[in-house]
């Protein structure tokens, strides 16, 4: 039964709704068709074998609950978003881009400039404060995504590459 109401959220987080309509649809039928007929299953033989008592209504539900207010995080923590990908592949804190004009998280507002390209819709581009440093522009910066940032062109591998990455 807690396994209907996580699909939808890890849906969501990985944008199988925008990318694949049709697909999304499905997966989501059959899983939860899956999980209901399992948890119909599960609890036929533990009520027919041990009988209805309130002490395994009461774990059920627990795990129910358990299942889902977990769901959303982990979803959200395999499919982040563009700023929780740089933040932790290139800018983050002990990552190459982490003591450069190109740091995230906390230096963002003071170092850098994030932009998204609207034309591509999978581009970012960090743009450093300072007019000297050059911008970089990341491929596979999309919502849910789950490659890792590459980067766009010569320039921004050229940075990359002087810093490690």
């Amino acid at each position: 039964m807690a396994g209907i109401l996580a699909v939808p959220s890890v849906a969501i987080d990985s944008q199988l709704f925008h990318d694949h309509r049709p697909v999304a649809f499905a997966v989501i039928s059959v899983s939860a068709l899956a999980m209901a007929l399992a948890g119909y299953g599960i609890s036929r033989l533990v009520f027919s074998r041990y009988g209805v008592k309130w002490s395994y209504i009461g774990m059920v539900t627990a795990v129910i609950v358990a299942v889902v207010v977990g769901v959303p995080q982990v979803s959200a923590y395999v499919f982040p978003d563009q700023m929780r990908r740089y933040d932790r592949e290139l800018g983050g804190a002990g990552r190459c881009l982490g003591d450069t004009p190109y740091a995230s998280r906390d230096a963002f507002p003071s170092t850098s400039q994030v932009t998204y390209d609207d034309s591509r819709g999978d581009r970012m581009v960090v743009t450093p404060l300072d007019p000297a440093v050059p911008a970089i522009t990341l491929s596979h910066a999309k919502r849910g995504g789950v490659h890792h940032l590459t980067p766009a062109d010569d320039q921004t591998r050229k940075v990359l590459m002087s810093h490690g990455c």
